[in-house]
């Protein structure tokens, strides 16, 4: 085992502590366990911000010849992941969403349409326009032009939505 595979082996033992869920950690990739490895021997200069010593270390995993230890522990480090959620999912069924998956999951609260919005949604049936854009402006500009008694109808909706919500 060379010393870049040992060096490996270390980092790997003090960083892969389980969670205190219980649900299994992804594993790193072979550039992630090279760069902890590179961070953990000193061979990033920590005085740099942490994207100029990423740019460091992808330029030196790029330089990198052989990074057959790395994608071999890699590979390891994902047949354990695999081994450990198919028995995490024989106890506990499937694993609870992250709260990044659970947030996009939840629809976004809808809002009250505004008046104008309101007024767009019935003017824009009878505009003859052929393009869109030019649709969009003539109804632009009738609401602009339009006196707030006009608008009144279109505002009280609009109330009434926002109050039904």
């Amino acid at each position: 085992m060379n010393a870049a595979a040992s060096m490996l082996r270390s980092v790997l033992n003090t960083s892969r502590a389980a969670l205190s869920s219980g649900v299994p950690k992804r594993p790193p990739t072979s550039y992630m366990l090279f760069a902890k490895a590179q961070r953990a021997a000193g061979a990033v200069d920590a005085s740099l911000k942490v994207p100029e010593q990423g740019k460091q270390i992808g330029a030196a995993w790029r330089a990198l010849a052989d990074k057959s230890p790395y994608e071999a522990e890699s590979l390891r480090l994902r047949e354990a992941y695999a081994a450990e959620v198919k028995a995490y999912t024989e106890t506990h069924g499937t694993p609870p969403p992250s709260k990044k998956a659970l947030k996009q999951s939840q629809p976004k609260k809808k809002r009250a349409p505004s008046a104008y919005v309101l007024f767009v949604s019935d003017v824009l049936k009878h505009e003859t326009a052929p393009k869109q854009v030019d649709r969009m402006r003539a109804v632009a500009a009738k609401w602009g032009s339009m006196s707030d008694a006009e608008k009144a109808p279109y505002q009280r909706r609009a109330a009434e939505a926002k109050a039904a919500m």
